[in-house]
């Protein structure tokens, strides 16, 4: 998400869904009270995302006592990374730009939150490369990603098949480094 604006960090939290399974819901407003933006809205004692300034974090969901609220199409933001990267990838003369990652202290959620939750991997290393497919790529291979699959309920990995499907590595010849 780096290097993009934040209408452009809104859009790219948005690729996914969130859904309200009405049944479940019991309006007690936990959700709203915990949402920054005060979302969602509670109409007629049940919680509605009516608001196009909800970023999709996770807050509401994990506040929600009976499980109402989940995300939907969670691979979209996978794609939706990937596809980011690539605009502002294209700001730039191919093969001027170097890659590197300093995979340090990586929580369970996304940064772009106050408390993105729990570390799962403290200092991995960092990652330096002439492609971001390699960077990202290496630094999978290098840690247990299915941890990562497991809290997102996503595979990893569909963000690095994304970039490559957008032609993000080029004919970059991928030279991996690793710094312990």
């Amino acid at each position: 998400m780096g290097c993009t604006p934040r209408a452009g960090k809104l859009r790219q939290h948005r690729a996914i869904g969130l859904e309200i399974d009405t049944s479940k819901c019991i309006g007690c407003g936990k959700c709203k009270e915990v949402c920054a933006f005060h979302l969602p809205d509670i109409i007629e004692g049940k919680a509605h995302i009516t608001s196009k300034v909800c970023m999709r974090c996770p807050v509401c969901i994990f506040a929600c006592p009976t499980q109402a609220i989940s995300y939907t199409d969670k691979a979209n933001l996978c794609k939706a990374l990937a596809s980011a990267a690539y605009g502002v990838l294209s700001t730039f003369k191919p093969q001027k730009v170097s890659y590197i990652s300093f995979a340090k202290d990586l929580a369970e959620g996304c940064d772009c939150l106050p408390n993105p939750g729990p570390d799962v991997f403290k200092d991995v290393g960092i990652f330096a490369s002439n492609s971001p497919v390699s960077v990202d790529a290496a630094f999978l291979n290098a840690v247990d990603y299915g941890v990562l699959n497991k809290a997102s309920e996503v595979d990893c990995m569909l963000q690095v098949q994304e970039a490559i499907a957008l032609g993000i590595a080029g004919n970059i010849a991928p030279k991996i480094e690793t710094i312990n």
